[in-house]
């Protein structure tokens, strides 16, 4: 596969150097010389999407910052229990 593609694009970009005239191919068919079919990757069509549950209430500014001082406290705690044993 590797030296097929090498021998393609090498054809192409000398076919394209320095104002020489080359008999080489064309990028057209280069790209036509490589079947890149049984290297694409087979998928499967998503599964549609269900419906989605109720959602609880939203939380309010100071419920999170509150939550997130105490998760704070509490991961300094531990930290703290750590550095001292």
């Amino acid at each position: 596969m590797w030296s097929t593609i090498f021998t393609a694009a090498s054809t192409v970009m000398g076919s394209r150097g320095g104002g020489q005239q080359s008999s080489g191919i064309t990028a057209a068919d280069a790209k036509a010389a490589v079947n890149f079919s049984q290297y694409k990757m087979q998928t499967k069509a998503p599964e549609p999407a269900g419906k989605v549950g109720a959602v609880s209430a939203a939380v309010n500014y100071s419920q999170l910052l509150s939550a997130w001082d105490d998760y704070l406290n509490n991961d300094y705690l531990e930290m703290s229990k750590r550095i001292i044993q």
